[in-house]
């Protein structure tokens, strides 16, 4: 009986739950937003402002000049109206769309133009996401600092989505320029799954992982990037069938452990197919890493990386030295020149000098 009661418990709680989740969404509503004024808002964020958690936002093609914040968990829906997907606009300040709420759903649009990132604290994005739960597919993110980026966020799944052309320069007031620019970037992210996104022709990274771990990354493609795919300080993630091409290099691993490496194809890239910098207790198991300029997997990329910039400080400080050398041994030969000179007039002057025979009267 007191196993009965405590099943009627559990059994009542997830009726409990059940029943609340269906209110919340019983009363959905559907609201649409068109720039040119042919439906219930040409806002974006006036939508989000007067929706409800759950309500479906459906958004009609063309610009809209916003920084749009989903403040609620919502169902975001790019509608191509037959001029391709809303395209949300970010002006070069702040991030095009920010899903901060958790839980809603975004697909098709395109964010573009965000501001330039003064580093991950303050970074901008095409999507921007600090909330948990997510769904974000087929969209298209470009011409940003960052396409996608997720910052202390879990359990989001992005598929199908396009990152590229993705970059920033940053001037400081001596200045001195940073370069950056990824497709798509966690940080501090955990048990999130990437399926079937492409990210090429990134500055930096197609996809990167940083301080994140427990995430799934299966049939993406990461093409035309400086890295491929890039993990660091990241721990037991999954890589599985994704495809890395004409990277400088395809995958790296930097001080990353107890991942697993499945069935990846690392092709082409100007470096090293996969590489391991400092890492431990890796699986690589079936990859294929050919025609790359350097090498297939290598698995002590580390000792170049240590040794590399050591060893051209200890050959630029040798240039250097020889040349100082060269400068004294030049300024003794000259030296010697000179006193060989003085000598040599000396003796013919001595030689030279008139001499007489009488009396000077």
């Amino acid at each position: 009986m007191k196993i009965y009661k405590i099943n009627t418990i559990k059994i009542a709680g997830i009726m409990a739950l059940i029943f609340l989740l269906l209110g919340d969404s019983a009363g959905a509503a559907t609201l649409k937003v068109d720039k040119s004024g042919g439906s219930n808002y040409t806002k974006i964020q006036d939508a989000i402002n007067n929706a409800s958690n759950w309500d479906t936002i459906l958004v009609n093609s063309g610009t809209y000049y916003e920084n749009v914040n989903v403040t609620k968990r919502l169902i975001l829906r790019g509608v191509d109206t037959g001029e391709g997907k809303p395209i949300v606009d970010a002006s070069g300040n702040g991030s095009a769309i920010t899903l901060s709420a958790g839980w809603s759903t975004l697909e098709g649009f395109t964010a573009i133009n965000s501001g330039s990132s003064p580093n991950a604290i303050q970074a901008y994005a095409g999507i921007y996401v600090n909330s948990d739960g997510n769904i974000i597919r087929n969209n298209n993110v470009s011409n940003s600092s960052y396409g996608i980026f997720l910052i202390s966020s879990n359990n989001n799944t992005l598929s199908s989505n396009i990152a590229s052309s993705n970059y920033y320069v940053l001037t400081d007031k001596k200045g001195f320029k940073t370069f950056g620019g990824d497709g798509i970037i966690l940080i501090m992210s955990n048990y999130n799954t990437l399926r079937g996104n492409t990210a090429n022709s990134n500055h930096i990274r197609g996809i990167g992982l940083e301080s994140s771990s427990n995430n799934m990354l299966t049939g993406n493609n990461a093409s035309n990037n400086y890295y491929g795919i890039s993990l660091k300080y990241s721990g037991n993630n999954t890589l599985d069938g994704d495809i890395v091409l004409n990277n400088s290099i395809g995958i790296y691993l930097t001080y990353s452990g107890n991942n697993t490496l499945r069935s990846n194809t690392a092709n082409s890239n100007k470096g090293y197919g996969i590489g391991l910098s400092d890492s431990d207790n890796n699986m690589l198991n079936g990859n294929t890493a050919n025609s790359n300029i350097y090498t297939g997997i290598s698995l002590v990329f580390w000792l170049w990386m240590k040794f590399s910039i050591p060893l051209a400080f200890i050959v630029v400080m040798l240039i250097y030295i020889l040349m100082l050398a060269a400068r004294y041994v030049d300024a003794r030969v000259l030296e010697s020149k000179n006193i060989y000179r003085l000598l040599h007039e000396n003796i013919h002057s001595a030689r030279d000098k008139p001499t007489y025979a009488g009396k000077v009267t």
